[in-house]
């Protein structure tokens, strides 16, 4: 579902969303939501932010135009 943030359940929220897609999860996700959720590497425990995980890719998040 394009612009609902699958975190917070905001649907358009103001900042846009980004689709970070992992094996076959899908984590559709606003800018506050992206900031403050974490991603736990099951084999080593490293924790990143939704985000962090998201710009190693080499992709910008949409708000970065703003």
């Amino acid at each position: 579902m394009a612009n609902y943030c699958s975190i917070c359940k905001t649907r358009r929220p103001a900042s846009g969303t980004n689709m970070l897609v992992l094996g076959d999860e899908w984590i559709e996700f606003c800018r506050p939501c992206g900031e403050k959720e974490k991603l736990t590497n099951g084999e080593t425990g490293e924790q990143k932010s939704i985000v962090d995980v998201f710009t190693m890719c080499g992709t910008k998040p949409l708000w970065e135009d703003e």
